[in-house]
């Protein structure tokens, strides 16, 4: 009885942790989160990111960093210059790494990535688009603290909770990059204005 009120409590607790954010895609049985939510401190504990089962947290770092090099080339195309431009290069240069590496895991264990940006950062990108130039790489470097943020925090619960020994390996080599992206990120011209 104890154990099988646990198991309700922990499923109602998921429920409502993936009913709150907006990215879930309800189109598959997994819950496939982006990289969103708002920026805080990099000491958040990582109990706040919503848990994810190995498959999933693969799924959404897939999604992430097609989210991350799509804005990226956003920044790029709108003549981003000096550390904006430094930083949507290393955007696109890291995450076509940590990809392959990471496509490699989930094909061993027959787990298909998704291949393109999510919904709501084409929505982004389709904005970016729309926008002056300045406006537009000042967007882009907001987006990137709080993609970065989500993504730290999903990075932590994996290394804290995750059950397969080569998944949470790759997410305690990738995490420090991770971190140190957030912080480059914050640093970007107009990355803190409100």
């Amino acid at each position: 009885m104890k154990r099988s009120f646990l198991a309700v409590l922990s499923a109602g607790a998921l429920l409502a942790a993936t009913a709150c954010n907006p990215t879930t895609d309800t189109t598959t049985a997994t819950t496939d989160t982006a990289t969103e939510g708002t920026a805080a401190d990099m000491t958040t504990p990582a109990s706040t990111a919503p848990m994810m089962s190995d498959a999933e947290f693969m799924k959404m770092v897939a999604t992430g960093g097609h989210n991350e090099m799509g804005l990226s080339q956003v920044a790029l195309a709108k003549g981003a210059s000096g550390e904006t431009k430094s930083y949507a290069d290393m955007m696109i240069n890291d995450h076509k790494e940590a990809g392959e590496e990471l496509k490699a895991i989930a094909a061993s264990k027959n787990v298909t990535l998704p291949t393109e940006m999510d919904a709501e950062h084409m929505a982004i990108k389709t904005e970016m688009e729309a926008m002056a130039a300045e406006q537009a790489t000042q967007k882009y470097a907001q987006q990137m603290v709080v993609d970065h943020q989500k993504t730290v925090d999903a990075f932590q619960s994996e290394i804290q909770n995750g059950t397969d020994a080569e998944v949470k390996a790759f997410a305690s080599k990738v995490l420090p990059t991770i971190q140190a992206h957030l912080e480059a990120a914050k640093k970007l011209p107009g990355a803190m204005a409100n």
